[in-house]
């Protein structure tokens, strides 16, 4: 079968490789399209793999073969599937810190979601695949995981129906944000360097949109909230400069939302002002399977519309699609077979 080889030089190439072995509680699928990730992009360009691997977790495929004890799911049905399977028994577990878990870290399907053929374990079967509904547009149910990404971390976060908030990057995990919060009526002001991407955020949620901090995002963030400041700050990119920066821009017993690595130095932070007017720092990192079902129901139930994200390529075109996302020429790259 087809698929992308990612080399430890930060390279990918078209190779032939052997299809996966199924066990008899497997599945195997044949995959319709994976999305690449912002997590695939760094692994690429930071020279992160420490071995030749198939990278894509953002997948859905047709099941095409399955093993003699499996008896929930049938051949020719359409699944969405998400990587990461957690044991539920370790001490981060029964602290509902799951992504914490030596097992969720290792856990993975075969080979990767850039691969023509993947077989799906029993564990990924019981705890992070949906049926897709012949009414679901498979490539809106692709964003199933990374979806379920964004409403762990809201769930995490002190919200109230009517907040103001600042998301910081305005990429796909800022949108999908953005349509996360909105059911929250949230007022969303969105801060991006890129003054394209600022502009089209309007179009998905964000009620004023910025690619700078001037004066003008402050006096909009006075003006929507009566002085107060904003009731959080979600940084789904940023340089980590902005951290100390950002906290005078919220309101006493705010939040400030990790939601991704930020680049550089953050340098000191003032603790007394942490303390003194309660400011909380809550990170958020992967999904959980409660997280997985809750993001399903939402693309089953709710027009979100994020397929519109994708522009698509075939295989072959793999290094084009990773070289458009680093450009920010596209929103979401999406790997059609």
């Amino acid at each position: 079968m087809k698929a992308i080889q990612n080399n430890t030089d930060g390279t990918s190439q078209l190779v032939t490789i052997e299809e996966p072995k199924l066990g008899p509680k497997d599945v195997l699928i044949q995959t319709l399209g994976c999305g690449l990730c912002g997590t695939d992009l760094l692994k690429i360009n930071l020279k992160l793999l420490k071995k030749t691997t198939v990278l894509g977790h953002e997948l859905v495929g047709r099941i095409v073969k399955k093993g003699a004890a499996v008896q929930d799911y049938n051949e020719n049905e359409l699944i969405v599937v998400a990587h990461h399977v957690p044991c539920f028994d370790c001490h981060y577990c029964t602290h509902g810190s799951f992504s914490m878990c030596d097992t969720f870290k290792t856990t993975n399907f075969v080979p990767g979601g850039f691969a023509e053929y993947i077989c799906i374990p029993e564990a990924h079967l019981k705890h992070t695949t949906q049926k897709i509904p012949d009414n679901m547009p498979w490539k809106e149910a692709i964003f199933m995981e990374p979806l379920a990404c964004c409403v762990r971390s809201i769930d995490r976060l002190p919200l109230k129906n009517n907040d103001t908030i600042l998301i910081v990057g305005l990429g796909s995990i800022g949108l999908m944000m953005t349509k996360l919060l909105k059911r929250l009526d949230c007022h969303i002001i969105g801060l991006d360097i890129d003054p394209e991407r600022s502009e089209k955020s309007l179009t998905w949620g964000v009620d004023q949109a910025f690619a700078s901090v001037n004066d003008l995002v402050l006096e909009h963030i006075k003006s929507k909230t009566n002085n107060r400041g904003l009731d959080g700050i979600i940084f789904t990119a940023g340089p980590a400069t902005m951290l100390n920066e950002s906290l005078s821009w919220i309101r006493n017993g705010g939040f400030v939302n990790l939601f991704s690595h930020l680049s550089g130095e953050v340098g000191p932070l003032d603790t007394s002002e942490l303390y003194h007017r309660e400011l909380q720092i809550i990170t958020s990192y992967s999904a959980t399977p409660d997280s997985l079902v809750k993001s399903f129901n939402i693309l089953k139930d709710e027009n979100l519309g994020l397929a519109n994200m994708f522009q698509e390529y075939p295989l072959q075109a793999f290094d084009q699609a990773v070289s458009d996302m680093n450009t920010r020429t596209v929103l979401k790259s999406l790997i059609i077979f």
